[in-house]
């Protein structure tokens, strides 16, 4: 439902390789998500899964695929998802059916909420990445 594109490119003070890097985007992104590695290459991963959600039932989930091209001390990350509703969403929207439209209403407000944690996150993995 709602797709996401970031790229950085950045410059390291010292020579770093893929691996160091996809340990860091993982490490970043557990804190926010569960996520399994769905396929790993060379200078390429993917990711699904879910937002945490500490409150309320996770309603999203999402895909990733975080593309690595060392050039020396310098570095560009791509990321490419996407996010759409989790089967949480499904079953709280399916219970405002029968409480006059409340869960509906809170099924939708959850996933707008929840929606761009993804990208949030990819994003400020890449930002962390830059000051480390």
């Amino acid at each position: 439902m709602s797709g996401f594109d970031l790229s950085r490119k950045i410059k390291f003070e010292k020579q770093v390789d893929a691996q160091a890097i996809k340990e860091l985007i993982m490490q970043h992104l557990s804190k926010t998500c569960v996520f399994e590695v769905v396929s790993d290459r060379d200078e390429s991963f993917s990711v699904a899964g879910r937002v945490k959600e500490t409150l309320f039932t996770p309603v999203v989930k999402y895909t990733a695929s975080f593309l690595i091209k060392i050039e020396g001390d310098k570095a560009r990350i791509n990321v490419n998802g996407s996010s759409s509703p989790f089967w949480g969403f499904w079953v709280v929207f399916a219970l405002g059916f029968v409480t006059a439209g409340v869960c509906t209403a809170i099924a939708i407000g959850l996933f707008v909420i929840q929606k761009n944690r993804p990208r949030d996150t990819c994003e400020s993995i890449l930002n962390a990445i830059e000051t480390e």
